[in-house]
């Protein structure tokens, strides 16, 4: 029996995590190439959101301009209209560029890197919860003294989450 990775999830947990259907996210990850039948891991879950998001700009972008998905147009478009098009998509682009060398904006690879570390961290401190706790409670009879315990560690767990996407824990 293969061990399942300890950094994978669920396709249902992930569903939930980025607000979509099971359904949806599988469709999605088949497109992608992305065996999920042992969970599937943070990077994916954002791989799959990131595409499906980059792809629905595209249609919403060709709409606008009067272009099908068959490439096809509802009309012509002029040359002095398509040089203007391009004259301000290089503008903006431009504008994205400066925003991201001085630090107003990153790039979306970054952003992607930085939650999944977050979120394998958080599912990392959240797992150990119970095996750190374990023989503390084994002996214990008292609903309300446990219950404090659980508490208190995932209490600590939040803290150590805090300090690290502060940037005070590496």
């Amino acid at each position: 029996m293969t061990k399942a990775n300890p950094n994978s999830v669920s396709v249902n947990e992930a569903s939930r995590w980025i607000g979509v259907r099971r359904q949806t996210l599988t469709e999605w990850l088949i497109a992608l190439g992305i065996d999920y039948s042992e969970g599937v891991s943070v990077p994916e879950i954002f791989k799959a959101k990131i595409e499906h998001e980059k792809e629905t700009a595209v249609r919403k972008a060709l709409a606008q301009v009067g272009v099908g998905e068959d490439g096809e147009g509802a009309g012509q478009v002029s040359k002095e209209e398509s040089n203007r098009r391009k004259a301000f998509a290089d503008a903006v682009i431009r504008e994205i560029d400066m925003d991201e060398r001085i630090g107003k904006v990153v790039p979306i690879e970054a952003v992607v890197d930085r939650v999944a570390a977050q979120y394998s961290s958080a599912r990392e401190k959240f797992f150990a919860i119970p095996t750190g706790l374990s023989q503390e409670v084994a002996n214990l009879d008292d609903p309300q003294v446990i219950s404090a315990l659980i508490r208190d560690k995932i209490d600590e767990a939040l803290e150590e989450l805090d300090a690290e996407a502060a940037g005070r824990v590496s």
